[in-house]
């Protein structure tokens, strides 16, 4: 009980000193296309995604990463210490955006348009977007 409540304290502690929310059965939420910095309180020897299509990590230094949603869906960070010891294991999650998403229906085709000021197809790296 009480190792657990250490863990529990020290996990709140890392992300509210990382600027990701501490409740982290949510975990980290990304708009695709979008990017978001993470600090971590110490620094890091490796740094895994579990599914690199659906989000990319970019190692700034060993105590800053950034994080860009590639596709919608989720996956997870790890990042190890030099003692191979685990600092962060987080769910991610890449959403769209709500505001301005717009799906055209053409017979058996979905096409996914944003509109924010003016409607574009949705691409993802070039290759339009169809249904999720």
């Amino acid at each position: 009980m009480r190792f657990a409540l250490l863990a529990s304290i020290t996990t709140t502690a890392l992300f509210v000193v990382a600027g990701i929310p501490a409740h982290a059965a949510d975990g980290i939420a990304i708009d695709r296309g979008n990017a978001r910095i993470v600090k971590l309180v110490e620094p890091a020897e490796t740094v895994i995604v579990g599914e690199p299509s659906i989000a990319d990590v970019t190692v700034k230094d060993s105590r800053t990463l950034v994080l860009t949603g590639r596709t919608y869906g989720s996956t997870n960070l790890v990042v190890f210490n030099a003692a191979g010891e685990p600092i962060v294991d987080q769910p991610i999650v890449v959403s769209r955006q709500g505001k301005g998403s717009v799906r055209l229906y053409r017979r058996n085709d979905v096409e996914m348009m944003t509109c924010l000021p003016v409607c574009e197809k949705d691409t993802i790296g070039g290759e339009s977007v169809g249904e999720e």
